[in-house]
């Protein structure tokens, strides 16, 4: 294999061909699309530091795996509209080492579907192997959320609260890293308020 990942940790800290690449992104998935951005640009006859340059400077903006940091504080926002987005935002949660508190929500407005059964189909499962300081739900459809974790047998303390603005923001009452899960219409208001909760401190 001409090109390969030999590992990677919570965030893409890849080494490919002997070469460090720090990026600020995270998820299995993202590591696979790093290799496969790395081979077109090695193809195509860049060299290692232009495209170290640009991995290691790349942030999302638009809630896909969007990272923050302020002082100590850190945080990340993934946008899980069915079970397979679910499941990858948890998966990064897996991947995190140390405390983390969630913060996860749930609308059913016209935009994101009024069935939201779909969430019996996610590994919320994931969290019980997780060291978790608490889990906020939020959204129209919070105590369908408080449900489907107490089904998964996730015991850890399970906090109510509908409004977005408020659960987002509670999160930094907590020292662990913050993974935030909005579905669609749940996204604007959370990612607006991790804004301003990391005001001047996002990576």
């Amino acid at each position: 294999m001409k090109y390969q990942v030999l590992m990677w940790h919570r965030f893409l800290y890849l080494n490919i061909n002997d070469e460090k690449y720090d990026m600020k992104i995270a998820g299995d998935f993202n590591a696979y699309n790093a290799l496969a951005a790395y081979t077109v640009l090695r193809e195509l006859g860049l060299n290692e530091q232009t495209i170290k340059n640009g991995f290691e400077t790349y942030t999302s903006d638009n809630g896909r795996m969007q990272y923050f940091k302020k002082e100590r504080k850190e945080a990340m926002i993934n946008l899980a509209k069915n079970p397979a987005g679910m499941n990858a935002s948890l998966s990064v949660g897996e991947q995190l080492e140390g405390e983390k508190v969630y913060v996860i929500s749930l609308n059913d407005n016209a935009a994101d579907g009024r069935d939201t059964s779909w969430i019996y189909d996610a590994d919320f499962e994931k969290l019980s192997k997780q060291q978790i300081e608490a889990i906020i739900v939020t959204g129209t459809r919070a105590e369908e959320l408080q449900l489907r974790l107490k089904l998964a047998e996730v015991e850890v303390p399970i906090i109510v609260e509908r409004d977005i603005y408020k659960a987002t923001a509670k999160t930094m009452d907590y020292k662990g890293f913050t993974v935030a899960i909005p579905n669609y219409t749940s996204l604007a208001p959370m990612l607006e308020q991790l804004n301003r909760s990391f005001e001047g401190g996002q990576s």
